[in-house]
């Protein structure tokens, strides 16, 4: 009996040891735990946990104003509402998404395609999911907003053009920056969701236009709406740009092309300042500043009027009667005409098995190099043309810097073609 009691009290006091020591174990490694978290990484949690009721949100920079020769207004910014998600926000994923896409009339596949373009963001990083809706869109979510947890309105600066397609081809328009461009070095200092200048001046200027973002640190609650804005930075406005533009000239070019196809541009020869530059058929630019539809962009890109095209700066024509002062200059630099030589117009000039015919049916008769440039004869200049051959007049062509881009700040532009014997 007594060997019983012995051995039954040295197993008791052996579980006590054992438990003894493991609790002791587990409280070293909640203490060395606690050391690390509240001492090592002290700093990082307390970043973490600000994250879960603070949040740093962008305000969007208003993009620089558009100005005309004398002031008036071309290009602005307007106030949009815009729909975004934030992923750490959503409850009930199928319910948010379902829920917005009914609401907004949009296809869930359209709301998954950006959140799936925002894999690499933080899941506090507000993704845009419509731009510049309706007020009853806004209406619409504002009143089912407990059943859509993670949904947000924001109110942001839109670009507006006044003027429509009378500027579309020289301002051109802004548009939302894409993936492919996210990963360009020059776009290094953009997120998802911003608008670039992607044509016309707006393309070219980009860097002038485009102001500096704001931010604001805001409390919120459990469902991530807003209780109050602890800290703000104002946004800095973008620079403005006064063009050598006048929208008066602009507005009687416009007409003029309404319903055409083809380009104009007015120039002052004293500065080389654009004063109008219309290309036609053209776009309505705030289609792409609001968010364009696919459908809107298909409709645009399959066009067969091409009405992207800035025919002024991308189209390839035949010069005409203008070119004849080329023609003329080197005939007279090389001593080939002088003011006194004249040719014979009737009308025609025969040339191999074919008659090149002059404007004029019956002809101008004695034609010297004056009468030729006012009254635009043309069989004086293909007797010229015949003279100087096709290297003399390529080469005046060239000193005079026809063939080559012109520098001109709009993007896009070609080079001509003079031929020439090679």
């Amino acid at each position: 009996m007594e060997h019983f009691i012995k051995d039954s009290n040295t197993v008791v006091d052996s579980k006590y040891i054992w438990s003894k020591r493991i609790l002791i174990l587990i409280l070293i490694i909640l203490l060395v735990r606690l050391w690390d978290l509240q001492i090592m990484r002290g700093q990082e949690m307390k970043r973490l946990s600000e994250q879960n009721r603070i949040r740093v949100k962008k305000v969007v920079a208003p993009r620089g104003v558009i100005y005309d020769k004398k002031g008036r207004i071309l290009a602005d910014t307007r106030p949009s509402f815009n729909i975004y998600i934030t992923h750490e926000d959503i409850k009930n994923f199928d319910q948010t998404i379902d829920g917005l896409a009914s609401l907004l009339k949009i296809n869930k596949e359209e709301i998954m395609e950006k959140l799936e373009a925002s894999k690499g963001l933080p899941p506090s990083f507000p993704v845009k999911i419509k731009s510049d809706v309706s007020m009853d869109d806004v209406a619409k979510i504002e009143a089912n907003r407990v059943y859509l947890p993670g949904v947000s309105i924001h109110i942001e600066p839109k670009r507006f053009y006044h003027y429509g397609k009378m500027f579309a081809h020289m301002i051109g328009y802004v548009s939302e920056i894409s993936d492919e461009e996210l990963k360009k070095k020059e776009y290094r200092d953009y997120s998802p969701g911003d608008y670039i200048g992607k044509y016309g001046l707006e393309k070219s200027y980009e860097a002038y236009l485009r102001g500096v973002d704001g931010e604001k640190r805001v409390e919120v609650d459990s469902r991530g709406r807003e209780v109050r804005t602890l800290e703000q930075k104002d946004p800095i406005p973008g620079n403005s740009v006064y063009l050598n533009v006048d929208l008066d000239i602009q507005a009687v070019i416009d007409k003029a092309l309404e319903n055409k196809r083809g380009g104009c541009i007015a120039v002052d020869p004293n500065t080389g300042g654009v004063i109008a530059l219309v290309s036609r058929p053209a776009f309505d630019p705030n289609k792409f500043a609001s968010g364009i539809k696919k459908q809107d962009w298909q409709a645009i890109a399959l066009d067969k009027t091409h009405p992207l095209q800035n025919r002024v700066i991308q189209g390839r024509y035949p010069p005409g009667s203008t070119f004849k002062i080329v023609t003329a200059i080197k005939g007279l630099e090389l001593g080939i005409i002088n003011d006194k030589t004249t040719f014979s117009c009737k009308g025609g000039f025969p040339y191999g098995r074919r008659v090149f015919r002059c404007w004029k049916k019956g002809g101008h008769g004695s034609v010297n190099i004056h009468k030729a440039i006012v009254e635009s004869c043309d069989v004086y200049f293909y007797n010229l043309g015949l003279r100087l051959g096709v290297d003399r007049i390529h080469e005046m062509s060239d000193m005079i810097g026809l063939g080559r881009a012109t520098g001109i700040d709009l993007p896009g532009e070609k080079d001509g073609l003079v031929p020439s014997t090679e």
